[in-house]
């Protein structure tokens, strides 16, 4: 499976891009001050946006990638089921 940007690792869930930006240290901001004035820096909130219009398009293909996978699921196991009332009817 390929997703664009995420990664996905079976039992780990999905790792989202990484703010590559050069503004935002996120290890130095430790509450809701640093956040209050990183918010008024408009360069940092277009950082921001852009990465949530990634995080939700990389969201979008792993939601369509495990709907694919649950409906080719279900398909199978109503074909097995299928076959073992097939079997049991003879």
């Amino acid at each position: 499976m390929c997703f664009v940007g995420a990664q996905a690792n079976a039992g780990e869930g999905v790792r989202l891009a990484a703010y590559e930006g050069d503004k935002v240290n996120f290890a130095k901001v430790k509450g809701i001050t640093e956040c209050v004035q990183l918010a008024a820096c408009p360069d940092v909130v277009s950082d921001m946006e852009d990465l949530a219009i990634i995080w939700c398009k990389q969201i979008e293909q792993v939601h369509n990638w495990a709907t694919q996978t649950i409906d080719k699921t279900t398909g199978l196991c109503v074909e097995a089921v299928m076959q073992l009332l097939k079997e049991d009817s003879r």
